[in-house]
C-alpha cells in the first residue's frame, strides 16, 4: 500500500549570524508514513525534529528534497496553493494553543472553515460536535482566557480537526499540560485516529507517549538514526 506521506532526501540548512558557515538542520532523510498510523519522532533540542516536521507538513520548505501528499508533491505547489492544499488535508497543533484570544472556542475552531471558504452556520454543528468530543459543550461560548490550559489545548486540536484532514501534525501538544491532561488528550487523540482513520505524527519528548505511537522515529543531527515499531497502545 502507498503511504499517504512520504519524503526522500530531505535537506535544510540556515545561514549562520556573522559567519559565512551554514547550519545543516536536515542532512538527507528519508520518511514513510502509512495511512491511520501515529507516528513520533523524539530527538534532543535542536536535532531537527520540529524542522522535519514542519517541512512534512508544508508550513517550511526543504533546501532540497520533495514531499509527497498522496501523490502530491508539495515542492511543485506555489504559495498559495500550499496554504488551500494544507487547509483542506492537514490539520496543525503546536505546544502553545495559537488560540485568537477575541474569538470563543466555538469561532476558533470554525476558523478553518471560514478560512476555507465555508458558510459559518453551514459548519457550526460540526465545530459543536468537536467540542463535545473533548468535552468542552459548556465551553462554546467561553474566550481562551476563560479556559483552563487543558481545555484550550483541546479546543485547538478540534480546531485542527474541524476540515476533517487525512494528517494532523502536533508539535509537543502535551508540552504544557499536566500528566492527567496529557492522558486525556492523548486518549481523546488515539480513538479519533479510529474512528476518523486519521493519520497522526506527533513531535515529542516524552519517552511514554512515543512509547504508545505506533512507530517511533528518533532523529539526531538532522539524521533519523532509529525507526522503531511499537505497541501503539496508550
Amino acid at each position: 500500500m502507498e503511504p499517504i506521506l512520504h519524503a526522500r532526501d530531505l535537506e535544510k540548512s540556515y545561514a549562520e549570524k556573522e559567519s559565512a558557515e551554514r547550519l545543516h538542520v536536515l542532512r538527507g532523510i528519508d520518511i514513510a508514513i502509512a495511512e491511520n498510523e501515529v507516528v513520533a519522532i523524539v530527538g534532543a533540542s535542536g536535532s531537527g525534529k520540529s524542522t522535519l516536521l514542519h517541512i512534512l507538513g508544508g508550513l517550511d520548505r526543504p533546501g532540497s528534497g520533495e514531499v509527497f501528499f498522496r501523490g502530491t508533491n508539495l515542492n511543485k505547489l506555489n504559495a498559495a496553493e500550499l496554504a488551500a492544499f494544507r487547509n483542506k488535508n492537514m490539520g496543525f497543533v503546536f505546544q502553545f494553543h495559537h488560540l485568537l484570544p477575541e474569538f470563543s472556542a466555538l469561532e476558533n475552531v470554525l476558523m478553518p472553515a471560514l478560512i476555507g471558504g465555508q458558510f459559518p452556520n453551514e459548519r457550526e454543528l460540526r465545530a459543536k460536535e468537536l467540542l463535545d468530543k473533548f468535552g468542552l459543550s459548556k465551553r462554546y461560548h467561553h474566550r481562551p482566557s476563560e479556559l483552563s490550559g487543558g481545555e484550550q489545548q483541546r479546543v485547538a486540536v478540534a480546531r485542527a480537526l474541524m476540515n476533517k484532514p487525512d494528517l494532523l501534525l502536533a508539535d509537543e501538544p502535551t508540552g504544557n499540560l499536566d500528566e492527567a491532561n496529557t492522558k486525556s488528550l492523548l486518549k481523546q487523540l488515539f480513538e479519533l485516529r479510529n474512528e476518523l482513520s486519521l493519520t497522526i505524527i506527533m513531535v515529542t519528548h516524552d519517552k511514554s507517549i512515543a512509547a504508545s505511537c505506533d512507530r517511533t522515529f528518533r532523529i539526531e543531527n538532522g539524521l533519523i538514526v532509529s525507526d522503531t515499531a511499537n505497541l501503539g497502545l496508550v
